[in-house]
């Protein structure tokens, strides 16, 4: 079995110089990976708090400090109707999109 296998699409720019090639796909790596790190522990901590409460993920809101909390009442109204009015709009937009479509 090969690794091998001829791809179509993007792929990274290739500069000419090889060790310059290498050194950008290194940081790009780096950074893919660190960023990866961070939202992994974002869920871990999403999870445990989740857990913890007895909530949804839809319950959650992201406090000042980074930490994860449950949603006051007030605050998962104001949350629901803003995910209502998305809703519609995306609708809305889409119905638009099919009557202008030939």
């Amino acid at each position: 079995m090969s690794t091998n296998v001829p791809t179509q699409g993007l792929s990274a720019p290739d500069t000419g110089l090889s060790s310059h090639d290498y050194v950008y796909d290194r940081v790009v790596g780096e950074d893919s990976r660190t960023k990866w790190s961070q939202i992994a522990a974002r869920q871990k901590d999403k999870v445990q708090v989740i857990e913890e409460k007895g909530v949804t993920g839809f319950d959650l809101t992201r406090k000042p400090d980074g930490t994860y909390g449950v949603m006051t009442p007030k605050q998962r109204a104001a949350s629901e109707r803003s995910r209502k009015f998305h809703f519609k709009m995306d609708a809305h937009g889409k119905a638009l999109k099919a009557q202008k479509a030939p």
